[in-house]
């Protein structure tokens, strides 16, 4: 992976990345955003994954929990499975990723939309 520029400033700053185990653009963005959390959390950078489900199958908290594991995610995950984060940002891709407090988007590439309930599983 090439080097990872800082994505926080000198105070701390909060990434949300909203994504789903099966979108290849979210698995595009992973590694980038694991290697901002190991090189970055101790800085004061807070990355939230978003868990928003495209597919049925995505919804069952049991096999997020298991893909979070499989994919070596450390950071926190809240399972969105009704869409009220999502809602909330107004988000309308996977993968995407905001700052915090203000909610501008800092990276959002295309992507599908569909529904949250909040589960912190890591």
């Amino acid at each position: 992976m090439a080097s990872v520029r800082s994505p926080c400033s000198s105070h701390a700053s909060s990434h949300d990345a909203f994504w789903t185990y099966t979108c290849v653009n979210w698995l595009r963005t992973l590694p980038y955003l694991r290697a901002w959390h190991a090189t970055y959390a101790g800085a004061g950078l807070s990355i939230v994954g978003v868990h928003t489900p495209e597919f049925g199958f995505e919804r069952v908290l049991g096999n997020v929990t298991e893909q979070t594991a499989k994919l070596g995610i450390e950071y926190p995950v809240a399972v969105d499975s009704e869409y009220a984060v999502w809602q909330s940002f107004d988000n309308h891709f996977w993968p995407a990723v905001y700052r915090a407090p203000d909610a501008a988007p800092t990276w959002q590439p295309t992507a599908q939309a569909s529904s949250a309930t909040r589960t912190r599983i890591s």
